[in-house]
């Protein structure tokens, strides 16, 4: 009898503390992946049973944890991802561009899971909770179709609906969103051109939410709920940025900053890397990311960088996927390099990056300024933000020439506010009590303990927006001053006609 006690107790205590998650992180992006993979991790760490759905599998076949197991789509949307990220993407030459042929291979992405894993979603599997990423709207399906709580995460700040999924204030020009080109110093002109670009942005977003409908009903029945009442559901949503990153939004408690989610412990450089820098002046250290591709930049722009760094006294490191003809003899390219531990070395000066935002995560635990070369999507908006912020300067690939470039280096180079202000600003995003991962892991287990999060959500989260902005009772009020008006007008121009007719009778 007592060892049936202890078994039922035992029990009782693994249901509580494990769970069955499924993750869904769909975009084939490195970047994107880098930042889910150390909170799948660490879930699976914690004893629970995580599913991945994901371009990226962190492990060869058969060598995964027996509490991970991961659903390769990689090679089902290779050849799409191919088309939009290089093919597609070269042509585009605004942010608005960019995001048509991002919006459109994401529902075509949907479309091709959805046909792939029709076994898996028609199977009888339970799941405890659905972690979905944030760019990819149509994950909060398999909540729907698992019957499961559902958190929102994103591998940068808040897309286009995460705001008003969470009722937070929505504002164009104190709170931008992160796809905006510029969002500081704006002239009259410029915040016309803003606004109008936010709205057109949010428009394209929700009629592309009218194809995602479509292709859930033709998979999922012509009686699946949208979208749009889908995100109704979201019980909290994790963006990776810190607050400052987001202009100190006001934000309910369901909507949770991290920031840096992907940094680890520093690692030792391996004995060549190490050797070739601690023998020189000084390095530069200069990356576009993972997700823009060679092809992406002209020749005319590789030989401007090309041209600048071969006059820098210190020797530049390259990270790019493809051979550069002429590289100066101070210009290193490789494929590869261990970014966040390079970044680390005292003898790095400066980090010349297109914008990504886990890789501004790396440059502000290392220390290193930068100088801010944005291509794409969020790019602009985070590297507007390093030069608020005094950590770096901006440089515009499609409008600056050599002497730009180079009075960009030169100013990051020879001015140590720079350093002492990113310094400063590591210091402070790193005084929390706890890491971002913690942190992260604590509110997916909070959901889980407690089965949802309804009670943190704001009242304005499913509010219409007459409802939000009273529009009902702005138009009674007004209407009831008018009537008011009218009568008073009325009545005074009545008592002047009676005054009037006394008059001339009198006269």
């Amino acid at each position: 009898m007592a060892f049936a006690h202890i078994l039922l107790y035992l029990t009782f205590i693994l249901f509580c503390d494990s769970a069955r998650i499924l993750a869904v992180f769909p975009a084939p992006c490195h970047s994107h992946q880098l930042v889910f993979r150390p909170l799948t991790m660490e879930l699976a760490r914690q004893g629970h049973d995580v599913t991945v759905i994901t371009p990226f599998p962190a492990f060869l076949n058969g060598t995964s944890p027996k509490n991970i197991t991961e659903i390769n789509i990689g090679s089902c949307i290779e050849k799409l991802m191919q088309k939009a990220l290089v093919d597609d993407m070269k042509d585009a030459k605004d942010i608005y561009s960019q995001q048509v042929i991002a919006f459109d291979a994401a529902k075509n992405v949907f479309d091709i899971i959805m046909t792939e894993l029709r076994d898996f979603v028609n199977s009888d599997q339970v799941f405890d909770l659905v972690l979905g990423e944030a760019c990819a709207r149509f994950t909060v399906v398999f909540s729907e179709i698992f019957k499961a709580p559902f958190i929102q995460v994103s591998s940068f700040g808040g897309t286009f609906d995460t705001f008003s999924i969470v009722g937070a204030p929505l504002h164009p020009l104190l709170y931008p969103l992160a796809v905006r080109e510029k969002f500081k110093n704006l002239t009259v002109i410029d915040k016309l051109r803003e606004i109008y670009e936010h709205y057109r942005l949010v428009k394209l977003y929700y009629d592309v939410e009218m194809a995602e409908n479509e292709v859930a009903r033709r998979h999922l029945g012509k009686g699946f709920p949208t979208m749009g009442e889908l995100m109704k559901n979201v019980e909290i949503i994790l963006l990776n940025v810190h607050p400052v990153w987001d202009s100190n939004r006001p934000v309910p408690p369901n909507l949770i900053y991290l920031g840096g989610l992907h940094l680890q412990e520093e690692k030792e450089l391996a004995e060549e890397l190490k050797a070739e820098l601690d023998a020189t002046k000084g390095v530069i250290y200069m990356s576009f990311g993972s997700t823009v591709r060679s092809s992406i930049l002209s020749q005319e722009k590789i030989d401007i960088f090309l041209n600048v760094l071969a006059q820098l006294p210190y020797t530049v490191f390259w990270k790019w996927d493809m051979k550069v003809n002429n590289a100066p003899d101070n210009v290193i390219v490789r494929k590869w390099f261990p970014q966040a531990d390079l970044l680390r070395h005292p003898k790095i000066k400066l980090f010349i990056t297109q914008g990504g935002l886990q890789s501004i995560d790396e440059a502000i635990d290392a220390g290193v300024p930068m100088v801010g070369v944005p291509i794409l999507w969020d790019q602009w908006y985070n590297v507007d933000k390093i030069v608020e912020l005094e950590i770096g300067v901006m440089c515009d690939i499609r409008t600056s020439s050599k002497e730009d470039f180079k009075n960009a280096i030169e100013t990051v180079l020879n001015n140590t506010r720079f350093k002492t202000n990113i310094e400063k600003l590591r210091d402070v995003i790193n005084d929390q009590p706890q890491t971002s991962l913690q942190k992260a892991i604590w509110w997916i287990e909070h959901v889980i303990r407690h089965n949802g999060a309804k009670y943190l959500k704001s009242p304005a989260f499913d509010m219409s927006v007459t409802d939000y902005f009273e529009v009902y009772l702005i138009v009674s009020v007004i209407a009831v001053c008018l009537i008011i008006i009218l009568i008073l007008t009325f009545v005074i121009k009545y008592s002047m006609n009676i005054l009037r007719n006394k008059k001339v009778k009198k006269d």
